[in-house]
């Protein structure tokens, strides 16, 4: 799990630390009006008890600082991903059966060779907006 803590549009850019050690990486973002975005993002081990985990923010025009305790989130988002493809898989799957239970998806038998003598027929699959309309 990643711990994420952010100062918003500092002047001058606020520093951010952390109760825990750990692996901790900070960036900065320069806003067009001169101000300063600093993040900082911890990851956290598994073995780890975020519980007691806070995140110390400073700022040289702040009498004291402020302690935070920071929203967790997964360090990696390959999970999220995961499940987006599986919902976009039954959202395919319950559209096709929607489809072929109201006639937008049907089957017809056409003849593949019109002369009298070669009556072999294949399956044409038929896919509309609309319901199928057969002539």
């Amino acid at each position: 799990m990643v711990a994420v803590c952010r100062a918003e549009r500092g002047k001058p850019a606020s520093t951010i630390s952390w109760s825990l050690a750990g692996n901790d990486s900070v960036t900065q973002q320069q806003d067009p009006d001169g101000s300063v975005t600093v993040e900082s993002q911890l990851e956290i081990p598994e073995h780890m008890d975020p519980e007691n985990l806070t995140c110390i923010m400073r700022h040289q025009f702040w009498d004291q600082e402020k302690t935070l305790v920071p929203k967790l989130r997964e360090a990696y988002s390959s999970k999220l991903w995961i499940r987006i493809v599986l919902v976009l898989i039954i959202m395919i799957s319950v559209t096709f059966v929607f489809a072929l239970k109201n006639g937008y998806v049907k089957s017809e038998m056409s003849q593949t060779n019109s002369s009298p003598g070669n009556m072999s027929q294949e399956p044409v699959l038929c896919f509309c907006l609309l319901p199928c309309v057969y002539q």
